[in-house]
């Protein structure tokens, strides 16, 4: 697993996010800047996208039974 997909997965926070960016900023290599900063990217969209859904009513519902349902 790439190191983007492993941000992209575990983290979804603003938070997060500027941690990693924190991190590399200190700890980065060039060779892997244009992949810190896509996977920064990722986990921002992520967490825009986790707190749409917190906010929204009825997608828990609609989740728990589509989960269900497997």
């Amino acid at each position: 697993m790439l190191i983007g997909e492993i941000f992209a997965l575990q983290f979804t926070s603003d938070e997060k996010a500027a941690e990693i960016e924190a991190f590399f900023s200190v700890h980065g290599n060039p060779s892997v800047g244009r992949t810190v900063k896509q996977s920064i990217e990722r986990v921002r969209i992520n967490a825009q996208w986790v707190k749409h859904i917190r906010v929204e009513e009825g997608f828990c519902n609609v989740l728990q039974e589509l989960l269900s349902k497997n």
